[in-house]
């Protein structure tokens, strides 16, 4: 299953493969979770992390597969990253990690204005590839295909494309990797691709959620696993810059 970035005409509906087999997502405004999460959606030495999906590009806003394709962020995504910037001023930050797409590294750039040195580009956060499907309206695809759901449209990837499988062993590699990287007192953020976000989420919580251009979502430990939280849920006392 997979949940794109270009796609955000559709409802807000939280997903979750694990509820059907008896477990429960809770979701308020600000954070995502699942009650069912269990070893295999757990990364034991893993501390909390900050994500920032890109800001919008032009193709965002027109509604088409991105995947690889090297679009730039618009005027609207270069003002999201900006505002990220004044959301994450107070964050102690040890690493700066981002996908190699344009869009991805301007908002790394806008946001983190004094600390480019510490961006490095991270091949793991690139976004998915969908193949002969860039560049294409996402609304006329899924109706021409009969579906009405987002997820579904791993159901009709064309094999030029990436599995979603091999998504999640990207983003469960860079996990592992982002474990060791870790430093006591300051935070790893990454900044990529919804469906790298999605991907993460659904390996530490085992649910997606509906995001949105240029904000950052907070991944913390909590009783029953992980969550995902928004950047008013940080934890300043331990990742504070000041």
């Amino acid at each position: 299953m997979i949940f794109l970035e270009e796609w955000h005409a559709l409802s807000a509906t939280v997903l979750c493969p694990l509820c059907a087999t008896g477990g429960h997502c809770g979701l308020s405004q600000n954070s995502i979770f699942c009650e069912s999460s269990n070893e295999e959606h757990s990364v034991t030495e893993l501390q909390p992390f900050v994500f920032i999906r890109h800001g919008e590009t032009d193709w965002n806003q027109a509604g088409l597969f991105q995947g690889r394709s090297d679009v730039p962020l618009n005027e609207t995504g270069r003002k999201q990253a900006r505002a990220a910037s004044r959301l994450l001023v107070s964050l102690a930050i040890s690493r700066v990690m981002v996908s190699p797409l344009r869009r991805a590294l301007e908002t790394a750039t806008l946001a983190f204005p004094t600390n480019s040195n510490l961006i490095e580009v991270e091949d793991d956060l690139i976004e998915c590839d969908f193949g002969s499907l860039d560049g294409k309206p996402i609304k006329d695809t899924m109706l021409e295909h009969g579906i009405t759901r987002k997820e579904q449209l791993a159901d009709i990837l064309p094999v030029d494309a990436e599995a979603w499988a091999s998504v999640l062993t990207r983003c469960k590699a860079l996990l592992d990797r982002l474990a060791t990287l870790q430093e006591v007192g300051s935070a790893i953020v990454l900044v990529g691709h919804d469906a790298v976000l999605q991907g993460i989420s659904e390996t530490l919580t085992g649910c997606w959620f509906d995001s949105r251009h240029g904000e950052p979502y907070y991944f913390r430990k909590c009783p029953v696993g992980w969550e995902v939280v928004g950047c008013d849920e940080f934890d300043k006392d331990d990742y504070s810059a000041e």
